[in-house]
C-alpha cells in the first residue's frame, strides 16, 4: 500500500463549467481506494496552493505526488517536492486556447498563459497521463523537445494514455425509462467553441419535424470565453417552429442533472471540425454510457471512434445535420438497437471501459513510483506566470502580432488615451 497525496478538485460538482478538473479527480481517488492505498486529496492552485502542498509534503508522509491539470497541477509544480509526482494533462489545453475565444487578443493571451503552464508541468513531472491516446504522443513530442526524454526513459517513457472510463451506475438510479410516446434526447455539457450547436440545431429540429415523439433538453451551456455557441442556439430554438420541444435548463446541480438523465432514451453532441476534436476527451459521453443512454455523436474524436467499434452508440459525419437526424430517428424507431446498444455499454463499462482496466499504468506506478526521465533544458518556451519576464513576454508578443496600443491596453492595462500619450 502507498500513500498517495491526490492534488485536484475533490468534492467539486462535474456538473458545472468548471467540471472536467472534478470528474478526472473521482476517477483517480476511485482507482487509487478501490486497490486500498492511502489517499489524502486536497484542492488548491497559484502560489496558495503550491505553499499548502509544500506544507502537506514537509513531514514526508507521502511516497508520491498525483496532480490534476490545469491549476491543481500548476500548483504541484511550483511545490517542488522531492516526492516522485504524476500529472495528469486533463486534456489538451493548447490547442483548446486556439479557439477558447471569439476575441483574438484574448485567444493569444490564453495561449501564452496556457503555454507557460505546460511548459511548467513537462518540466516537473516524473511521469504523465492524458485522456486519449492521441494525446499522449503530442506530449511525448512536447517531452522530446524539452529534453526530458533521455536513454533512460526512450525505451518506455512514462507517458500514458488514462481514458475518462465510465464509472459504476449511481446509487438509486434505474435504467432509461421514457415517458410511453415520448423520446428525449438531451445534451450535457459546454457549448464551447468546439462544439457544432448548428450542425446539432439543424438535426435536432429535423428529428423532430419527423417525428412528434422526439423532444430535446440541454444541460450545462456557456463557461467563461466559451464563445457565442449557447447563445446562438438558444435563439435558433427560441425562433424555431418545435420550440416547445426544446428545453435548455442550463448548468443543473447533480440531483437535477440525474433526473433529466433517467428518462433519457439518447444523448448527442456535435464536434466540429480541429485540433481539440482530434487530440482532446469528451468526458460527458462517459456518463451517458454509464447509465445505459445511446450515444449518437460526430466522428472526430478519440471517443467517437470507441463509441462506433464498441457498439456505444451511433456515428455520423462531421457538419451534416442530415446523417445526425437519421442516427436519432433509426433508435426513436427502433427499440431494439437501443436495447442492443444500452448492452454493448455494459460489457464495455465492465471489460475494457473498467476503472481496473484502464488505470492500471497509473496503478503499477504507484505502487513503485519512479524517476526516469531527464532534467529540461534549462530555458522554458514561455516564463513561469506571474513572474516579472512573463509579463515582459506576453507584452513583447502582443505588441508583436496586435501593435504597441493594443499591448499596452491589455497586457499592462493602460486606457487607449494613455496608450496613445505614450507613442507621442
Amino acid at each position: 500500500m502507498s500513500r498517495v497525496l491526490l492534488a485536484g478538485c475533490p468534492g467539486g460538482s462535474e456538473h458545472s463549467g468548471e467540471g472536467a478538473c472534478a470528474a478526472r479527480t473521482s476517477r483517480f481517488l476511485a482507482a487509487l481506494e478501490g486497490e486500498g492505498h492511502e489517499v489524502a486529496a486536497v484542492s488548491g492552485a497559484g502560489p496558495a496552493g503550491a505553499s499548502k502542498l509544500r506544507s502537506l509534503l514537509a513531514g514526508g508522509r507521502f511516497d508520491s505526488v498525483t496532480a490534476i491539470s490545469p491549476y491543481p497541477a500548476e500548483a504541484a509544480a511550483l511545490a517542488g517536492s522531492d516526492c516522485p509526482l504524476w500529472i495528469d494533462i486533463n486534456g489538451s489545453h493548447t490547442s483548446e486556447v486556439v479557439c477558447a475565444s471569439d476575441d483574438p487578443v484574448t485567444r493569444r493571451m490564453h495561449a501564452v498563459r496556457i503555454s507557460s503552464l505546460e511548459s511548467a508541468l513537462l518540466a516537473a513531472g516524473d511521469a504523465f497521463s492524458t485522456p486519449t491516446s492521441r494525446q499522449r504522443l503530442a506530449v511525448l513530442g512536447e517531452l522530446l523537445i524539452s529534453g526530458r526524454i533521455g536513454a533512460a526513459a526512450l525505451a518506455a517513457p512514462p507517458v500514458h494514455a488514462i481514458p475518462h472510463c465510465a464509472m459504476p451506475r449511481p446509487a438509486g438510479i434505474p435504467r432509461r425509462k421514457a415517458p410511453a410516446g415520448c423520446f428525449p434526447v438531451v445534451s450535457t455539457g459546454s457549448f464551447n467553441t468546439w462544439f457544432d450547436h448548428e450542425t446539432l440545431f439543424r438535426a435536432l429540429e429535423g428529428a423532430m419535424k419527423a417525428d412528434g415523439r422526439i423532444s430535446f433538453t440541454a444541460t450545462g451551456g456557456p463557461t467563461p470565453h466559451s464563445g457565442g455557441g449557447w447563445s446562438e442556439f438558444s435563439a435558433l430554438a427560441a425562433s424555431s417552429p418545435m420550440r416547445d420541444r426544446f428545453r435548455l435548463a442550463g448548468w443543473l446541480p447533480g440531483p437535477g442533472l440525474a433526473e433529466v438523465l433517467e428518462g433519457a432514451s439518447a444523448a448527442v453532441f456535435a464536434d466540429l471540425p480541429g485540433l481539440e476534436t482530434e487530440l482532446g476527451a469528451r468526458t460527458r459521453t462517459l456518463d451517458w454510457i454509464a447509465r445505459g443512454i445511446p450515444v449518437v455523436c460526430t466522428a472526430g474524436s478519440e471517443v467517437a471512434a470507441e463509441v462506433e467499434s464498441h457498439g456505444l452508440g451511433l456515428v455520423v459525419p462531421q457538419r451534416d445535420p442530415g446523417a445526425m437526424a437519421g442516427a436519432i430517428l433509426r433508435l426513436a424507431s427502433d427499440p431494439g438497437l437501443a436495447c442492443r446498444i444500452s448492452e454493448a455499454q455494459e460489457r464495455w463499462r465492465l471489460g475494457p471501459g473498467s476503472l481496473r482496466e484502464i488505470f492500471a499504468p497509473y496503478l503499477r506506478w504507484v505502487g513503485s513510483p519512479a524517476r526516469t526521465l531527464s532534467a529540461p533544458f534549462r530555458k522554458a518556451p514561455v516564463p513561469r506566470f506571474g513572474s516579472a519576464a512573463y509579463r515582459v513576454f506576453l507584452f513583447r508578443d502582443l505588441a508583436g502580432v496586435f501593435g504597441l496600443s493594443t499591448a499596452l491596453r491589455r497586457a499592462v492595462g493602460i486606457r487607449p488615451r494613455k496608450a496613445q500619450a505614450l507613442r507621442q
